[in-house]
């Protein structure tokens, strides 16, 4: 059935639910390749923050490497903030891929 007031479809279990705006094809399917490469790097950059940001305490002299990693960490965590707002979520058995409602979820 279509929903009157703003012509979207209701979905059947496990079904996308998308509008026709046009951000519609910005946003990505949470459970695809694309979030599942994002989540490996971010994981990955989560570990080295956790194993180099304590040792910065300690006054280490900082390494180009260290420093470079520090740069790359901030642009990583930066751009997965944005990176929130055009990626899809599971709602009663459905994929929510509308642009509107996927940046209410993730602003809540």
């Amino acid at each position: 059935t279509w929903e009157h007031s703003t012509s979207v479809r209701r979905s059947r279990p496990f079904e996308q639910v998308k509008d026709k705006s046009l951000f519609q094809r910005c946003i990505v399917q949470p459970h695809g390749q694309m979030c599942l490469n994002w989540d490996l790097l971010t994981s990955a950059m989560l570990l080295c923050d956790m194993v180099l940001d304590p040792m910065r305490v300690f006054s280490i002299p900082t390494a180009p490497v260290l420093y470079a990693q520090s740069i790359v960490s901030v642009v990583i965590w930066t751009l997965d903030m944005l990176f929130t707002f055009f990626r899809g979520f599971d709602q009663r058995h459905a994929v929510e891929m509308r642009p509107k409602q996927v940046a209410l979820h993730y602003l809540k």
